[in-house]
């Protein structure tokens, strides 16, 4: 990796400052089990903090009149106790905000509402001459963290984090807004629950979807256990975005769309980075000017937002992971860093071995479309050349070459089968026909190209055209590329990008590799997991107890191996369900691969979601079992939801093609990576040039969280073949915004979900020879 010191980096962050000498006094004990905690708690809660640590319960007084808790007393330096100076922070702005009446919704992350009239940005949004009720809100709401930062060769530095984000708020029930002529059947509702800690606003659950109003109930009809009806009064509509704006629109009709407008150019300026950085800096500042206490007798102060250029001592090893190089041929000769320019340049990396050298494609689509579709297909197979851009700086025709010659086949044969109407009856006899024209020919589809609509999106299970065309398909263990008439017929100059996208699938799904990842693994087997699980529920509420674990399997250097999947099974035998997917997974790799008895094996597992020890333990199982002692493990979890965020306050952004506005200012570079400690780190897959829109503000670093029983621990590795991991998607040119291992695991999650809900599916089908394909892109 390089160094990048020519940017100004800045953190969101503040370090916490201490006298090194006070010293603290704190009780301990042993812990027993949760109800000792809650006891302790509940009837000490405003004299006394409490800390979980290992087989211990650690007290400390809040109350100079109190002694701590605890069979033993001891006396420490509280710079030397950095643990408890992170809790001890949030636990003080706490009571801060309490005092000043601040409405307070979480504990660990601390989450506060602003009360600034400035900070309600509907309010903002509505014309003075227009009223709205005040129980409509979008309130500025601050997060705040703390987190020990261990710097190589120096004290541990406690720092606290800052995020500013929005909360919507619908405070009227259901009976209010029925009286002020909202309609509210067939969305979602809550019930209000008073929490165990008096400091916390109520807690909402949610509990339904309205069917019906009865009088003074709301029958529901995807509810919670015990919650068939609910009084009109108790319930509370969800304060998603679509229903807030769904009440704006009855309650101001035809001033609704200027306000939304508004209200849509005021969020987009809070996400930005400047404006959110200012949010953070004054809120900081404001806490400064406090005089904040841990203890009665130990105050804290706080620090700067630490900066690479202001207090570089403090700052977190930061560098820039480069583009991974990536290969287009066997003997790793052929190489370039970027995907488009390589494939082109140097053809792809199976091309001496993929066949058939011809491959047939059925192509599926409306009898009133046809000509457009064939105007379409003919622009895939032979290329767009006359139509170039910009870009890089020079000039270049990006779907030039188009499908045959970009990846070095001879021919494509293509039959057309016509659909009569848009319903899916009328796709399903189409597909009959290709099917029948394959048998009686005795020559196989290497795939289809199915023409779809957009309004397909909204159509569920065997109403919605693709997907009972992908489900017979697949259970004839043919791909499919699907094509939104919509996207057909735009400018040739978008229809380039889209042809390119499309057809790079299109040559995976086929079973092609279009290129791979150079990597020198210094073991003899390396396997990069991605895990993932998909709830089989037709609701949100309903019955989620059946789950399907999904495994994607690769190389170190990328190579898609294959995908698994256990039974969908009820979520209690999920474990073992895992575990017996697991197991035929890596055998079959270790067959494959011919690995032998003291062979070094690595095994790195992502996951969307926190590490259970159960899984953990399942995974080491597996290889006890095969006989392999040689293992080392990383179990790395992928945290989208966190308070980091990383500035860079010379990155002006890129101009908005659209707005002609500039968007990602203050974005870091893709590939920012900050170590926080052994354990955690921040690496950023989105820079400026992958913002797609003007709202959508500064991109979020992800965090990556190092399991504790990993025992291959160097994160830097970690998260430069996680990066490089974003570069290698067979879905589309531009890089991923997650390791493929994670994307292609949500993918099939997604389409199986989808799937399950058309007739006749089976979803054994993708554990034949269609699950060594990418099926899923």
């Amino acid at each position: 990796m390089k160094r990048y010191n020519q940017s100004k980096i800045r953190l969101n962050v503040v370090p916490v400052k201490v006298d090194p000498d006070t010293t603290i006094r704190i009780g301990a004990q042993p812990y027993r089990n949760k109800e000792q905690l809650e006891e302790l708690w509940s009837g000490n809660r405003d004299t006394h903090f409490f800390k979980r640590k290992g087989d211990k319960v650690f007290s400390i007084s809040l109350s100079e009149e109190c002694d701590p808790i605890g069979e033993e007393i001891i006396e420490v330096k509280i710079a030397e106790q950095p643990e408890f100076i992170a809790s001890l922070v949030l636990n003080s702005l706490k009571q801060y905000f309490c005092n000043i009446d601040r409405t307070i919704t979480s504990n660990k992350p601390l989450r506060i509402l602003s009360s600034r009239k400035e900070d309600n940005l509907l309010a903002m949004s509505v014309p003075k001459e227009v009223n709205l009720p005040s129980w409509l809100e979008i309130r500025v709401s601050y997060t705040f963290d703390t987190r020990v930062l261990y710097i190589p060769k120096k004290l541990p530095v406690v720092i606290l984090s800052c995020d500013v984000r929005v909360c919507n708020r619908i405070n009227a029930s259901c009976r209010e807004l029925i009286k002020a002529g909202i309609p509210i059947e067939g969305r979602y509702v809550e019930r209000l629950e008073q929490t165990r800690d008096p400091k916390l606003a109520p807690k909402r659950r949610l509990v339904g979807k309205i069917k019906a109003i009865k009088g003074d109930l709301l029958v529901l009809n995807d509810h919670q256990d015990g919650f068939e009806t609910i009084p009109v009064t108790d319930a509370y509509l969800e304060p998603r975005y679509e229903n807030l704006t769904h009440c704006i629109s009855h309650l101001l009709k035809t001033s609704a769309p200027h306000v939304l407008q508004q209200l849509d150019r005021i969020l987009a300026s809070l996400r930005s980075g400047p404006e959110r950085l200012r949010y953070i800096e004054a809120v900081f500042k404001h806490l400064r000017l406090k005089h904040l206490k841990l203890t009665p007798t130990v105050e804290f102060t706080l620090g700067e937002t630490l900066s690479q250029s202001e207090n570089l001592h403090l700052f977190p090893r930061f560098e820039i992971i480069p583009k991974p190089i990536l290969v287009f041929d066997p003997s790793g000769t052929r190489t370039d860093t970027w995907n488009e320019r390589g494939l082109d340049q140097h053809g792809p990396y199976s091309q001496r071995r993929f066949t058939p050298a011809q491959p047939k494609i059925a192509v599926i689509c409306q009898k009133s479309e046809q000509g457009k579709v064939e105007q379409f297909i003919k622009k895939f197979l032979e290329g767009m050349p006359n139509v170039s851009v910009q870009s890089k700086g020079f000039q270049r025709a990006p779907y030039g070459k188009g499908f045959i010659r970009r990846f070095a086949l001879d021919d494509v044969q293509i039959k057309f089968f016509l659909v009569e109407n848009s319903e899916a009856n009328a796709y399903i006899e189409a597909c009959k026909r290709a099917i029948s024209h394959s048998s009686n020919y005795n020559e196989d589809w290497n795939l289809v190209i199915v023409q779809t609509e957009k309004d397909f999106r909204q159509l569920f299970g065997n109403k919605n055209p693709y997907l009972v065309t992908k489900c017979f398909f697949l259970q004839q263990q043919v791909p499919v590329q699907e094509v939104e008439i919509e996207n057909i017929v735009k400018d040739d100059r978008q229809l380039i990008y889209i042809l390119n996208n499309i057809s790079l699938a299109s040559y995976a799904k086929m079973g092609g590799t279009p290129w791979l990842l150079k990597a020198d693994s210094p073991i003899a087997h390396e396997l990069v997991f991605g895990l993932g699980s998909c709830q089989v529920s037709r609701s949100r509420l309903g019955s989620k107890e059946r789950v399907v674990g999904i495994t994607t399997v690769f190389t170190g250097d990328g190579n898609y191996l294959l995908t698994n999947k256990s039974a969908a099974v009820p979520f209690k035998e999920y474990p073992k369900a895992l575990l017996r997917s697991l197991r035929k997974t890596v055998a079959t790799v270790k067959e494959d691969q011919n690995w032998l008895p003291n062979d070094s094996v690595r095994l790195i597992f992502h996951l969307f979601k926190p590490f259970k020890d159960i899984e953990v333990t399942a995974i080491k199982t597996v290889m006890q079992e095969l006989g392999h002692n040689d293992t080392q493990y990383a179990f790395i979890h992928f945290v989208d939801n966190h308070p980091f965020h990383v500035f860079d306050e010379n990155n002006k952004g890129v101009k908005d093609y659209l707005t002609r506005q500039f968007k990602g200012q203050f974005a870091p570079p893709r590939g920012a990576f900050l170590t926080l400690s052994k354990w955690e780190a921040l690496l950023s897959f989105k820079g400026s040039g992958e913002v797609k829109r003007l709202q959508d503000g500064i991109p979020q670093p992800v965090l990556l969280r190092l399991h504790r029983d990993s025992t291959f621990t160097d994160l830097t590795y970690l998260a430069r073949q996680a990066f490089d991991f974003s570069c290698h998607s067979w879905r589309s040119f531009s890089p991923a915004p997650l390791p493929i291992t994670i994307l292609y695991s949500a993918l099939i999650a997604k389409l199986l979900k989808s799937l399950s809900s058309v007739s006749g599916w089976n979803p054994d089908v993708i554990l034949g020879r269609i699950g060594r394909t990418r099926w899923f892109l």
